[in-house]
């Protein structure tokens, strides 16, 4: 029986793990240059509402990043920042920007082509 225990154990396999599944999502840093109001929502909720000040930073951890959107009202007045890379503020000031999504990998490629203003 011990020896049936020993083969059955080593034939199996364990699934290879994808680089996503590796590491963990990146937090998503929200920074604040001039007094701004945003709202993130996440899965339709709100997890975050309210007005900032400059040189305030919100933290969003990743996997919460992955479900959310952010709406504020004064597009020239925040960047963001996830892993070792970071925006320009997202518009010029006073402009509403809406339903922008804060997943990590489709922020930073909606971000890097997008003409902000």
């Amino acid at each position: 029986i011990a020896a049936l225990e020993a083969q059955s154990a080593s034939n199996e396999v364990d699934a290879p793990e994808t680089a996503q599944d590796a590491a963990p999502l990146e937090t998503v840093k929200i920074h604040v240059e001039e007094e701004t109001w945003f709202e993130i929502r996440t899965e339709g909720k709100v997890y975050y509402s309210g007005i900032k000040q400059a040189g305030d930073v919100l933290e969003v951890p990743g996997d919460r990043a992955a479900n959310s959107q952010l709406t504020t009202g004064n597009a020239g007045g925040i960047w963001l920042s996830v892993g070792g890379w970071s925006s320009k503020t997202l518009g010029k000031p006073g402009r509403v920007r809406r339903n922008l999504a804060l997943a990590p990998g489709e922020l930073i490629s909606v971000l890097a082509s997008a003409d902000p203003s």
